[in-house]
C-alpha cells in the first residue's frame, strides 16, 4: 500500500502573514482602569449642596417678605378707602336730610311743599299702624321722589 500523504503548500501571502504573526513582538493585554474620583470631591460636593439648598431658602424667604410687604400695602389701600367710602356716606346723608333740605330751601327762599300721597300724618299713623310690606314701602318712597321732583319743577 501506498500512503499518500497530503502535502499543504501555503502561497506566498499566506506564507508572508504567518512569518508576520509569529514574529510580531507580543504585547500585553491593555487593562482598563476604571477612573477613580478624588477623596475630596464628595467633601465640596456636600458644601455646595448645602449652599444651594441656603440660596434657596434664601430666595424663597425674599419672595414670601416681598408678598408680605405687598399684601399690608394693599390692606392699607383698601382701608383707606373704606374710611373714604364711610366719609362720603355720611356727607351724602347729611346732604339729603330734612333739615339740609329745609336750609337749602330757605338759602334760595323757595317754600317746600310736602307732596300729598295718601300717606297718612304722623299722629294718625300712631292711632292705627298700618303693616306695609317691603314692596309698598318702596313704591311709597318711589312716589313721594317723583312728586317732590315735580313739585320741584313747577
Amino acid at each position: 500500500m501506498i500512503d499518500e500523504q497530503v502535502w499543504h503548500v501555503d502561497g506566498e501571502g499566506t506564507l508572508a502573514r504567518s512569518w508576520e504573526q509569529r514574529l510580531k513582538p507580543k504585547t500585553e493585554p491593555r487593562v482598563v482602569r476604571r477612573r477613580v474620583p478624588a477623596p475630596w470631591i464628595k467633601t465640596v460636593g456636600w458644601i455646595a449642596g448645602l449652599w444651594a439648598g441656603a440660596a434657596v431658602a434664601s430666595v424663597l424667604a425674599v419672595h414670601v417678605m416681598t408678598m408680605s410687604y405687598q399684601y399690608d400695602q394693599m390692606n392699607q389701600h383698601y382701608a383707606s378707602l373704606t374710611r373714604q367710602n364711610q366719609q362720603l356716606q355720611m356727607n351724602l346723608a347729611a346732604l339729603t336730610s330734612a333739615s339740609t333740605l329745609a336750609q337749602d330751601a330757605r338759602k334760595m327762599k323757595v317754600t317746600l311743599v310736602q307732596p300729598k300721597n295718601g300717606m297718612p300724618t304722623p299722629s294718625l299713623a300712631k292711632a292705627a299702624a298700618p303693616v306695609v310690606s317691603r314692596h309698598g314701602v318702596l313704591a311709597q318712597i318711589t312716589g313721594w321722589m317723583e312728586n317732590l321732583s315735580h313739585t320741584l319743577g313747577q
